[in-house]
């Protein structure tokens, strides 16, 4: 399946500008759009999951910074430290 025949519904649901599109590309406008107002944008992520060999729930709270320049992704950067990448985000870290 190509990128071209991808139906994706993609909706902003209660953010300040809610915004609703269909397909890959008016997806990736709405986003250029959207982080065109942001120099870095701050993600929390809660990822879980369990061990094939233990079957040991775990699960972590992290964080991605992603640094925008011109309305482009520029960098994107993974934390497990949620405090540092708040700081990164502010410029403090």
């Amino acid at each position: 399946m190509t990128k071209e025949n991808v139906e994706i519904e993609f909706e902003m649901v209660d953010w300040p500008h809610p915004a609703k599109s269909r397909g890959v590309e008016a997806m990736r406008e709405t986003w250029l759009a959207t982080l065109s107002a942001w120099d870095d944008v701050l993600v929390l992520n809660h990822i879980s999951g369990r061990g094939r060999g233990s079957g040991a729930d775990v699960s972590a709270l992290t964080a991605t910074v992603w640094t925008v320049e011109h309305g482009k992704v520029v960098r994107l950067a993974l934390y497990w430290d949620t405090e540092r990448a708040r700081e990164a985000a502010e410029g403090r870290g």
